[in-house]
């Protein structure tokens, strides 16, 4: 009985310890771009993120060329363990999007002048 509580205590620890979202931090060049992102626009800096999907943000500037920036979920080594060792753990965090991790973390997106 006590190893059932234990193992349900511990369903879906990735979500409580770092979450189902996640911060990815865009800064652009020009600085004052614009990030696009389902038809919101965002200054560039940290934008909250599902970590559970991929994600397409479009930098804009006018004059400038716009530029896709595509952010990819990468399964956590930790699903693997969680997995491994408690399988409703690994099922919750698997299912939330909690085990996976965002890539790139942080980047800077250089955007082109339109020439004339």
């Amino acid at each position: 009985m006590i190893s059932v509580l234990l193992i349900i205590m511990q369903a879906g620890c990735m979500s409580i310890a770092h979450g189902t979202t996640q911060d990815v931090v865009v800064l652009t060049d020009p600085s004052d771009a614009m990030i696009e992102y389902h038809g919101q626009e965002f200054k560039p800096g940290p934008i909250n993120l599902e970590r559970g999907n991929n994600h397409r943000l479009y930098i804009k500037k006018d004059g400038y060329e716009e530029q896709t920036l595509l952010i990819s979920r990468n399964i956590s080594g930790w699903l693997w363990v969680e997995t491994v060792l408690l399988l409703i753990g690994g099922l919750i965090d698997g299912l939330n999007g909690a085990g996976f991790n965002l890539s790139p973390v942080s980047t800077t997106v250089r955007l082109q002048k339109i020439s004339n």
